[in-house]
């Protein structure tokens, strides 16, 4: 969660800061299992922002003397990215807090049987 944040609020969203917290998804995937979007949603939606940052960048920066090239082709391809990390953060931290509530229950349970 802490390095989903740290990420996120970095000025410059790079590839390798959500490669780096993807990467490690793949040591909760148990808990994780009932987000409400799947890991292919996610995967779509950050490589279209991946190959939708060059093209903007190119816009953005080379084609200011055709006059095609503004800011706001940067600011839509950030917010598009933004967007992105809030609807992950939202989704994987209400898998975890589900899960952990299921495995309280489950111990609760447990443990009136036990007694």
């Amino acid at each position: 969660m802490w390095l989903i944040a740290w990420c996120a609020r970095r000025d410059v969203q790079e590839v390798g800061d959500s490669a780096l917290y993807f990467s490690l998804w793949a040591l909760f995937i148990n808990e994780l299992a009932d987000m409400k979007f799947s890991f292919f949603f996610f995967f779509c939606v950050y490589l279209g922002v991946s190959l939708h940052s060059p093209v903007m960048h190119n816009l953005w920066i080379w084609r200011v003397t055709i006059g095609t090239g503004n800011a706001n082709f940067h600011f839509g391809n950030a917010i598009g990215y933004a967007c992105f990390q809030i609807v992950l953060v939202v989704d994987s931290v209400g898998a975890m807090l589900n899960h952990d509530r299921a495995l309280k229950k489950c111990n609760s349970n447990h443990q009136k049987v036990k007694n």
